[in-house]
């Protein structure tokens, strides 16, 4: 099976339209973290989302994966993907000490309201010596909200609110204050990559990929750390 059969059966079984429209950046995110991953890994998600069904499908490692509640309940049981609850606010992971070899942390740093480094701290426990961490967010400078700025709105489109689900963004970061937060929990930086994923009407993609040309806007980034 290759990843865009695969990708279709996750939508079908997950029914998120989310999931459907993020599937050009889980393509780049499997391009980069796949050669990480061999059938002997253990791979933990922080996050459940369509990088663990790719990880347990396409690699046959053991994949496990951690979440603020189980919404992604019937992606896991049908990929057979280990689910284990966890508020990373207020609790360490449900992880052995350095029994993991690749844990990846997709998209979620940004909802947490809580230092970074008391989750990356506890990241690196878990982690085996030499496994990796790889971690994507969206990068604070990216054009869109440097227009926000310049309009005198506030670059993070949701509110500061309570939410159950988790969604909110609570703090954005930039490329290189995120790698100065992964040094600082030990972590050696094998890579950082920005990369853009234009969306919108023709027009707006087409100045998109224009703006992406200058890696600062772009939209997304990805950081591989060391242990």
């Amino acid at each position: 099976m290759d990843f865009d059969s695969l990708y279709e059966e996750i939508v079908r079984v997950t029914g998120s339209s989310y999931h459907a429209r993020i599937k050009p950046r889980m393509r780049y995110t499997w391009e980069k973290v796949s050669p990480l991953i061999s059938s002997n890994s253990t791979v933990v998600e922080i996050g459940v989302g369509p990088m663990s069904a790719l990880v347990k499908r396409l690699k046959g490692a053991e994949v496990i994966g951690i979440d603020l509640n189980d919404t992604q309940s019937a992606l896991c049981n049908t990929f057979q993907i280990d689910l284990r609850i966890c508020d990373l606010q207020v609790e360490p992971l449900p992880l052995v000490n350095e029994s993991a070899d690749v844990i990846l942390f997709l998209e979620t740093i940004e909802h947490l309201c809580a230092y970074p480094n008391n989750v990356l701290d506890d990241i690196y426990r878990k982690l085996k010596t030499s496994g990796y961490l790889s971690l994507s967010t969206k990068n604070f400078l990216r054009i869109s909200n440097r227009i926000r700025v310049l309009l005198g709105k506030n670059p993070l489109q949701d509110y500061f609110e309570p939410s159950p689900s988790g969604r909110n963004h609570i703090r954005e970061f930039v490329p290189s204050e995120m790698a100065y937060y992964m040094r600082k929990s030990g972590f050696s930086i094998e890579d950082v990559c920005r990369f853009g994923i234009p969306s919108g009407s023709r027009i707006v993609s087409a100045l998109l990929r224009l703006a992406y040309l200058y890696p600062d806007f772009r939209n997304y980034f990805m950081i591989i750390g060391k242990k």
